[in-house]
């Protein structure tokens, strides 16, 4: 074939690139509410409310929360996992762009052939280049490109994420500690004045005041306290490992300092617009990122039933080693196209197509996944100041009936049964009360995290493979 030839079909290959096949794009019918169905109402013990922020652990008022998280940040072994899996990612990226440029290739040898009659040897090299290019008139490399590059951006949202659960799984942790540390405390009060009523019934059978009945009881309610000590120290060690495996540390290597909720504010979140829950969470970014690929995916499928069109250029160069050099030039063109392949085709893109029908549904319940989060933090945020108030009331009458019953058993004026009561009525309302602060805390980090954590989301258009996340 001649040259003008070659260029002739290799012309009309690059006519039908303007044929190329575009991805479509997946467009989600999730219904999205124009507000709250459970505004958390503001309250006096609150300051103003605060927005969402990549740093929100900060707004819990404690440097050691502070401390630890910096440490998980650099040690936490699934954010190690992510960063490496955005590297993988990438270079995905990388190997399969490469297919978008021309490669040359560079091939040599040399030969030496002895005739076995004695008739002497001939010997001599060759060596060239070779430049090819695929002209995917049909956009398939394209479409694989693109796949790739929204592949990527789903790992470096899912690195957001994983941090977000970390942040969040820490936090809990956190917060855990500090709520066994200060029952513990409570724990340990309530033995000491469970002990000295101990002292007070023995002092009182000696006196034949008291019966054998009263000190059993009371005997045993000091070893029910001391079993609860023993019970919230197990509490505590196993969430003090928790809390060093997420900083990467092995169990027994950090410490806590902070004995209580007390030295923690309870910050008051501001919770936006349901709309901009979808922009936020960087798990329903991830979602609405590997649906992207599965556009391409599909396009890349479709468009693999069109022939594909590919252009080389190369330069021979040989010689041998006496003396004689030749040079040859080629320029070639070639299309080929799939005609019989058993259902090859059709199977990879029915495939693309269920998988993108799949992750259309895997978005949809995302999004409801994440409004029902953010609706029950908000539920809990706003039922949990409640419940704190009228236990912290009931706490403080349970404190005043104890001193009183116990007031009335030393002066004869009551039994002990109204002493053992209330003494079990006060630890009780303590150790409740403490649990429900736990819980205002807890509810207060979900829904920071269930707002997205302040993630900083890019402008519109802005590619994230582009962005340094990692």
């Amino acid at each position: 074939m001649s040259v003008q030839r070659i260029a002739a079909a290799l012309g009309l290959c690059l006519v039908a690139s303007g044929c190329a096949i575009a991805p479509g794009r997946s467009t989600p019918t999730t219904s999205v509410p124009a507000v709250w169905s459970q505004p958390v109402p503001a309250t006096s013990q609150f300051q103003q409310a605060l927005a969402p922020s990549a740093d929100w652990w900060r707004r819990f008022g404690s440097a050691e929360l502070d401390r630890l998280m910096a440490q998980a940040m650099a040690e936490n072994v699934d954010l190690a996992t992510a960063r490496y899996q955005i590297q993988q990612a990438r270079a995905a990226l990388r190997a399969v762009a490469a297919d978008r440029v021309p490669s040359l290739d560079a091939s040599a040898n040399a030969s030496r052939d002895q005739n076995l009659d004695g008739g002497g040897s001939d010997s001599g090299w060759n060596g060239g280049l070779t430049l090819s290019y695929d002209l995917d008139p049909f956009g398939r490399l394209d479409a694989q490109v693109d796949s790739a590059q929204f592949a990527l951006e789903a790992e470096q949202f899912g690195r957001e994420a994983t941090r977000l659960v970390m942040e969040s799984d820490l936090a809990a942790l956190y917060f855990t500690v500090l709520s066994i540390r200060q029952r513990t405390t409570i724990a340990q009060e309530n033995l000491a004045a469970a002990v000295q009523v101990l002292d007070l019934v023995e002092a009182r059978v000696r006196a034949g005041a008291a019966t054998e009945l009263d000190l059993a009881q009371q005997r045993s309610a000091v070893a029910a306290f001391r079993a609860q000590l023993a019970a919230l120290d197990e509490q505590d060690r196993v969430a003090m490992n928790g809390l060093a495996v997420l900083i990467g540390r092995p169990p027994g290597a950090i410490a806590v300092q902070e004995t209580g909720l007390q030295a923690l504010s309870l910050p008051r979140v501001a919770t936006g617009q349901p709309a901009e829950l979808l922009q936020r969470r960087p798990d329903l970014r991830r979602v609405e990122a590997t649906l992207r690929a599965s556009d391409a995916d599909v396009a890349a499928a479709r468009a693999a039933f069109y022939p594909s069109a590919t252009i080389s250029l190369g330069t021979a160069v040989s010689g041998a080693f006496d003396g004689g050099v030749s040079t040859l030039a080629s320029l070639a063109g070639g299309l080929a196209a799939p005609i019989f392949d058993g259902g090859r085709l059709q199977g990879q893109l029915d495939g693309a197509e269920a998988r993108r029908l799949e992750l259309l549904e895997t978005y949809r319940g995302a999004v409801l996944t994440a409004f029902r989060e953010t609706e029950d933090a908000m539920a809990g945020v706003d039922t949990g100041n409640r419940r704190v108030a009228d236990l912290a009331e009931a706490a403080e009458q349970a404190g005043y009936a104890y001193e009183l019953s116990r007031i009335r058993y030393e002066a004869g004026a009551a039994d002990f049964l109204t002493v053992l009561d209330a003494q079990r009525t006060k630890l009780s309302a303590d150790d409740t009360l403490v649990q429900a602060r736990l819980s205002t805390f807890l509810s207060a980090a979900d829904l920071f995290v269930a707002l997205g954590g302040g993630w900083d989301v890019p402008p519109a258009g802005t590619s994230l493979s582009s962005a340094a996340l990692d």
